[in-house]
């Protein structure tokens, strides 16, 4: 049986180094997105400790959404109400005056 070939989806990744914690998913999020919003604190600590030095882990802190929110895995953990991530987050110097695309 042969399978019809089909073109792969495009990924967008963070400028860093090449690797999954950077690539965001059909969803428009990347990983420390997904971890911020389902509260899993300890995943979240995870991606950010194995970002090579303070500005990768800064480009995570950053990064928004490519959902059409532009949303920060702050404003993601705030939405979702997940105080352990925000906690995680503001350990690590999150931005708490980021913006969403609505300026919330």
């Amino acid at each position: 049986m042969v399978l019809p070939r089909t073109s792969a989806p495009s990924v967008r990744t963070v400028p860093n180094e090449d690797s999954k914690i950077n690539m965001y998913n059909e969803d428009g999020l990347l990983p420390i997105h997904k971890a911020a919003l389902d509260g899993l604190d300890v995943s979240v600590k995870r991606i950010l400790i194995n970002v090579k030095g303070k500005n990768g882990i800064q480009q995570q802190l950053e990064a928004k959404t490519t959902d059409g929110n532009a949303m920060t895995p702050l404003l993601l953990a705030t939405a979702a109400g997940k105080l352990d991530v925000l906690q995680c987050l503001l350990g690590y110097e999150a931005d708490y005056n980021a913006k969403d695309v609505n300026g919330h």
